[in-house]
């Protein structure tokens, strides 16, 4: 220890208290179920899972663009899912799908009433209000620019990006 003066991107060797609690016998064989069954979990669960790790690391930025990609894995998802349930085949598909690609708007209001049968924007008009907003306050300017939002406003919109993909799922 004496030879080491300093140490620069790594987790402290000495922590002063456990960073996570112990986990009980029935979530230890839950997970031992999952490692053996090879479990995969959701992309849009992945895209949370990875969202609130960065929050938890003080990466409120990158924690609010994986938490918007997961509403947009969710969205092309379903349209994907009720375009094959129609008949649709892949080439018709991505070219529907193109049509959409820089346009989350007509996306989740047009395309969704059209595939699914209800728009985001006009059948849940509050939650879709408050996601639109995040995105053109946060989303876009986290992408675009060089906004820093706190601790507790990316953990509401990382949370109202959820309940947007539990309404569309």
């Amino acid at each position: 220890f004496s030879t080491i003066t300093h140490a620069g991107l790594v987790p402290s060797i000495f922590p002063s208290k456990k960073k996570y609690p112990d986990i009980t016998d029935e979530e230890k064989a839950i997970i031992h179920d999952r490692l053996e069954n090879n479990y995969q979990i959701s992309n849009e669960d992945e895209l949370f899972l990875v969202a609130r790790s960065l929050w938890y690391s003080l990466e409120y930025r990158s924690a609010i663009i994986e938490s918007s990609a997961a509403l947009e894995v969710v969205v092309e998802k379903k349209l994907i899912d009720k375009m094959k349930a129609q008949g649709k085949d892949d080439a018709f598909i991505d070219d529907e799908l193109k049509k959409t690609e820089t346009n989350f708007h007509q996306r989740c209001d047009v395309f969704l009433k059209r595939y699914a049968g209800q728009s985001f924007v006009s059948d849940n008009a509050t939650l879709w209000a408050t996601i639109d907003q995040h995105r053109k306050n946060y989303r876009n300017r986290i992408a675009h620019a060089d906004v820093n939002p706190d601790r507790n406003t990316t953990e509401t919109i990382i949370a109202d990006f959820e309940k947007a993909v539990r309404y569309i799922n």
